[in-house]
């Protein structure tokens, strides 16, 4: 995890780009797995490692499971771990996935047009069945690989 690793070594910090609440439309509704019309918060936050930005993530939080999120101080805790603490999740899935930047990504995760590929990790936090957060992260896609060692151990 790229923001553990920056806030080990003592290099992280987040900007916060947006906090707000905003009421849901259908289709967003669906994807939150809400009734329509109800108040959501997103969050918005540029992960930095040493100055440099490490992470553009966009995340959208059940207002009713966790009404005091948009009044944290997310200069020092990240959401994430906000969540994690506050309410944490009976199950959680995954979908990482290669991307192309969008024009708000590249310009806050200081991208090269030649260097546009992204890493997209989708996260979404469940508590009995029922969604907390739904997050997409992003991150320069020339910062990771994925190095593999296969040996034939059955010989």
């Amino acid at each position: 995890d790229a923001i553990a690793t920056a806030q080990a070594s003592n290099g992280y910090q987040c900007k916060v780009l947006d906090v707000s609440s905003f009421r849901t439309n259908n289709a967003l509704a669906q994807q939150m797995h809400i009734a329509s019309d109800r108040y959501i918060f997103k969050g918005v936050f540029l992960h930095f490692d040493r100055n440099k930005p490490i992470q553009y993530q966009e995340i959208l939080v059940n207002s009713v499971l966790v009404p005091a999120f948009i009044k944290q101080n997310f200069n020092k805790i990240t959401a994430d771990a906000y969540l994690k603490w506050i309410l944490p999740a009976t199950s959680t899935d995954y979908n990482i996935s290669a991307a192309v930047a969008n024009e708000d990504q590249k310009h806050y995760l200081e991208l090269l047009e030649e260097d546009n590929a992204c890493l997209k990790i989708v996260k979404r936090h469940w508590l009995d069945g029922v969604l907390v957060s739904n997050s997409v992260a992003v991150h320069a896609g020339q910062q990771y690989q994925l190095v593999a060692d296969v040996s034939d151990a059955q010989k």
